[in-house]
């Protein structure tokens, strides 16, 4: 059930970011699309605020999704995932930030392109992206650590939905991008830097919420088995794999 949940929790992310954030972008701005995959959305024209679409549609993305996580109860497969795609959301929107100031590449480069002094605007991305990642895993950590202080998920069972997805994510953005028709590059940058780089907060997670204390006299519920969930993710994940990753050419 967790790579179930953490193979569409990982697509979706990637949906929010390519098609959501970046298409959304094309749309207001009136450019055209030339192609999407899970590495990238091409287009006819290159804009500060395309460039920053995705990564600000992700940051929407995640705390909607973790609001709305506060508001349920229980502990239920539904509410595992908004955790995941909401954290997966925000490491994704907010690490950008750090791997465009460190690399100078990326779509937070074509933001503060041209802009003066260069340094200064890469060191403050890098600084504003490190704080806001740091604070997403603390906002991640404290959710998880509800669910375990209020005897919904034992200690631990954080690791088992933690590392299982992270590893998921990473395999299924690689593969994916593995398959893309525009660099070979883009395998390394979007594909291993996008899940293995930037999600890797989910293996800091299980050490920080390890600490939180357990009710007593509760009993700590493990996922149940859904086919529906495991069928919905071998076609999403299949579909994202095989389609999306050679991408689909709009021009």
């Amino acid at each position: 059930m967790v790579i179930a949940v953490a193979a569409i929790a990982f697509a979706a992310d990637d949906t929010v970011h390519e098609a959501i954030g970046h298409g959304l972008a094309c749309w207001v701005l009136g450019i055209k699309v030339l192609s999407i995959s899970t590495v990238a959305l091409q287009a006819a024209e290159s804009s500060r605020w395309l460039s920053a679409a995705g990564a600000l549609a992700n940051v929407v993305a995640g705390i909607a999704a973790f609001a709305s996580f506060g508001r349920l109860q229980g502990f239920t497969t539904f509410r595992y995932f908004l955790w995941l795609f909401g954290f997966a959301n925000l490491m994704n929107g907010t690490g950008y930030l750090m791997a465009s100031a460190l690399f100078n590449n990326g779509d937070w480069a074509v933001v503060i392109a041209g802009w003066t002094p260069a340094w200064a605007w890469r060191a403050g991305m890098g600084l504003t992206g490190l704080l806001a990642f740091y604070g997403s895993i603390r906002w991640a950590s404290a959710l998880m650590g509800n669910l375990v202080s209020g005897g919904l998920v034992a200690a631990r069972d954080v690791s088992r939905l933690c590392v299982p997805a992270y590893i998921t994510g990473g395999l299924m953005f690689v593969a994916a991008s593995a398959l893309n028709r525009i660099t070979p590059g883009l395998i390394l940058g979007s594909g291993v830097g996008a899940s293995f780089g930037l999600t890797f907060g989910l293996l800091i997670v299980p050490g920080i919420t390890t600490t939180v204390v357990t009710i007593d006299g509760l009993q700590p519920r493990t996922l149940t088995l859904h086919w529906g969930w495991v069928i919905t993710a071998a076609v999403v994940g299949g579909v994202f794999i095989a389609v999306f990753g050679p991408g689909i050419h709009l021009n």
